[in-house]
C-alpha cells in the first residue's frame, strides 16, 4: 500500500511538473506574439504617416520641355526638361518649349519613354533630383535616334518618390507627343507638315499685301480719270508767253510821217 502511494505521489507531481510547464510556455509563446505584432503596427503607422505628410507636403511645380517637330530618317534630336520648385520661377516657356504644371517638393525623377519602329532614347542625366525648395530646379537630357520612317511617340513621365525611396507619392498623367520620321524623299513635305502654321500665316500677310498693294493702285487709277483732287494732281507744264517778232524794216512807217528838218532862209 505504500508503495502504491508512493507512486501516486510521483505520477501527480510528474503531471503538475508538465502541467506548469505547459502553461508557463503558452504565456511566452502569447507575450512573443504581442511582442512581434505591435512594432509591426507601430512600424506600419510609421510608414503610413511619412507618405501622408510627403504627399500634402508637395507643391506646384512649373515644368518645362522640349517641343519636337517632325524629322527624317538618320535624324539625332535633343528633348530637354527642367523642373522648377515653383510656377513662378519661370511663367513664360521660351520659343520652341512648352510647359505644363507638374507637382515639385521631393525627390523628382523624370523617365523618357519612346515608342515606334527604329526609335531609340538615350538619357543624358541621372533619372532622380531633389527639387525640394521653391528655389530648387532640375535638368534632365535626352538624345533621340530616328533609325526608321513611321510614326514615334514621345511620352515624359515626371514621378515624385518618398525621400530617396522608389515609393511613388505622385505620378501625373505623362507628358505625351507623337511625330513623324520621313525618309529623304518625303523630307520636305513632313517640314511642310510640321510647320503648316507657320506657312499659312506667311501667305496670309503676303496676300493681305498684296490685296491692299492692288486697292491702293485701283484707287489710284480712279483718282486720275476723275480729275482726282487738285492738290494731288501733277502741275502741267505751260509754253511760255509768245513774244511779237521784230519789226521788219520794210514794215516801218515811212519818213512822211516823220516831221521834216527846218529849211534855211525861212
Amino acid at each position: 500500500m505504500n508503495s502504491n502511494h508512493a507512486t501516486a505521489r510521483s505520477i501527480s507531481t510528474i503531471l503538475a511538473v508538465i502541467l506548469s510547464a505547459i502553461s508557463a510556455g503558452i504565456t511566452v509563446g502569447i507575450h512573443s506574439v504581442y511582442k512581434t505584432e505591435e512594432p509591426r503596427k507601430a512600424s506600419s503607422d510609421t510608414y503610413a504617416t511619412r507618405v501622408i505628410e510627403a504627399r500634402e507636403g508637395l507643391s506646384e511645380g512649373l515644368l518645362v520641355y522640349t517641343r519636337l517637330h517632325n524629322a527624317k530618317v538618320g535624324d539625332s534630336l535633343t528633348f530637354e526638361a527642367t523642373l522648377y520648385g515653383t510656377r513662378t520661377r519661370k511663367p513664360v516657356a521660351p520659343h520652341g518649349e512648352k510647359e505644363t504644371s507638374t507637382p515639385a517638393g521631393a525627390v523628382m525623377g523624370a523617365k523618357l519613354h519612346c515608342t515606334g519602329e527604329g526609335i531609340t532614347c538615350i538619357s543624358n542625366s541621372t533619372e532622380k533630383k531633389p527639387v525640394l525648395r521653391a528655389q530648387d530646379d532640375a535638368a534632365w537630357s535626352w538624345t533621340i535616334r530616328a533609325q526608321k520612317s513611321g510614326k514615334a511617340i514621345i511620352n515624359l513621365t515626371i514621378t515624385a518618390y518618398l525621400d530617396d525611396t522608389s515609393t511613388v507619392i505622385a505620378e501625373p498623367i505623362p507628358v505625351h507627343q507623337e511625330i513623324e520620321i520621313h525618309d529623304e524623299r518625303n523630307a520636305f513635305w513632313g517640314y511642310v507638315e510640321s510647320a503648316w502654321k507657320e506657312i499659312l500665316a506667311l501667305l496670309t500677310a503676303v496676300g493681305g499685301a498684296a490685296g491692299l498693294l492692288a486697292l491702293w493702285q485701283q484707287r489710284r487709277a480712279s483718282r486720275g480719270s476723275n480729275g482726282g483732287d487738285p492738290s494731288t494732281r501733277a502741275p502741267q507744264l505751260t509754253s511760255p508767253p509768245t513774244e511779237p517778232p521784230e519789226s521788219d524794216p520794210g514794215n516801218r512807217p515811212s519818213d512822211a510821217a516823220a516831221p521834216s528838218p527846218p529849211q534855211e532862209g525861212t
